[in-house]
This record gives C-alpha cells, sequence and structure tokens, in this order.
C-alpha cells in the first residue's frame, strides 16, 4: 500500500529520473544483456547504471500514469508543488487559491495517485 509520503517522494524524483534516463547510456544497458548471454562478467558499474536505468523508467512511468488522471489544476499543483520543489504558500499565490485550498487539492491529488498505484502495483 502506497502512504502520502511515498507518493510525494515518487513525485520529487521526477526531475531526476528523467535525467538518469538522458544522461544513462543505453549502449551500457545493452553490453549488460550481452554480458549475461555469453556467460560473461558483469562490471558492477555497468549492473548498477542499468538497475539505476530501469528504476528510473518504473518511476516515470508511474508518474505519468498519475499525471493522466488528472485535471489542469492538479497537474499544475504536482509541477509546481513536486517538480519546482516550491513550498505551499508560493503554489497557493501562483495558482490563484487560499493556502486551503492549496492542501484540498494536494490531498485530492495524493488521494487519486494512491488508489491509482495500488491498483497497478499489487
Amino acid at each position: 500500500m502506497w502512504t502520502d509520503i511515498e507518493i510525494e517522494k515518487l513525485f520529487r524524483r521526477y526531475k531526476y529520473n528523467k535525467s538518469v534516463l538522458e544522461l544513462s547510456e543505453p549502449s551500457m544497458t545493452s553490453q549488460l544483456q550481452l554480458d549475461k548471454v555469453s556467460g560473461g562478467s558483469i562490471e558492477s558499474k555497468v549492473e548498477m547504471v542499468a538497475v539505476r536505468r530501469a528504476q528510473a523508467e518504473i518511476e516515470l512511468k508511474m508518474v505519468n500514469a498519475c499525471l493522466q488522471t488528472m485535471n489542469q489544476d492538479e497537474k499544475e499543483f504536482v509541477n509546481l508543488r513536486y517538480f519546482e520543489d516550491y513550498d505551499m504558500k508560493i503554489v497557493a499565490r501562483c495558482i490563484k487559491c487560499c493556502k486551503r485550498d492549496t492542501y484540498r487539492l494536494r490531498r485530492k491529488v495524493l488521494t487519486k495517485s494512491k488508489k491509482l498505484l495500488n491498483i497497478t502495483t499489487t
């Protein structure tokens, strides 16, 4: 079962995960496949890059699936709060609503995401 904190961490890692996919070389992960098939040894760095890349891909797909279920206000909240790492006061100002409504929007985003992630990961 996903918790609010785990979902928020997942959203906050979005930019990092995108950079992992952009910076890690696919040729390194394909070399890993060749090494496994040919019975050769796997360098720990190559294996680590492949695992990190695979984890980043999975997490990006999970976040994108959550974003697809959200309306424009919810997406804007996720972008400002988690991707841009603004605090709630600034988020409230940016989306032109009071702080209380911003917390309600947060609750709505987390509830929606939790329902989706708990369905898809069980």
